[in-house]
């Protein structure tokens, strides 16, 4: 898989540039044909409707390049994860990401703080927009517990 950086708010479209070996400036011309209003929200316009383009946008783009993502797509109630208990423990998150490719999905762990992101990952490595290039399962999930308020709640599978 080829490391991409992502620009601001592009983390689902760089994702999918990753896992299909498509341009990002492709996959958003396809959103772009949905809405023309996809990446210009902030984050209080996004949080606020969460049924509204963004969500659909990403319904779209899920079901084109990679369906097994289509649940993962509408915005994250942090404290519905949160009172689940649904955050991945370490040693799940380092499993599931071993092998195979696909997706992962993570969310704020304060409620007070709500931010979702999701990464790309191929066996046992972790593709992330955010960073500089791929770093190992083990150094992705201990930088997400020391310098970000994210943690890890789903692993999706492409096979």
């Amino acid at each position: 898989m080829k490391h991409i950086k992502q620009g601001k708010n592009e983390c689902f479209p760089t994702v999918l540039a990753m896992l299909t070996g498509k341009s990002v400036d492709e996959i958003i011309a396809s959103a772009r044909v949905i809405s023309p209003l996809v990446h210009s929200w902030d984050e209080a316009t996004a949080n606020s409707d969460p049924n509204g383009d963004a969500a659909m946008v990403y319904r779209h783009l899920a079901r084109k390049y990679a369906p097994y993502l289509l649940d993962y797509v509408a915005p994250v109630n942090v404290k519905q994860i949160s009172d689940a208990g649904l955050f991945m423990s370490y040693r799940h998150f380092v499993d599931f990401t071993k092998h195979g490719r696909g997706a992962v999905v993570m969310c704020s762990r304060f409620i007070s703080r709500p931010a979702g992101h999701i990464a790309a990952y191929e066996n046992g490595l972790i593709y992330c927009g955010n960073m500089e290039g791929p770093m190992s399962a083990h150094d992705y999930y201990k930088l997400l517990a020391s310098k970000t308020v994210l943690c890890p709640f789903a692993v999706i599978s492409e096979y």
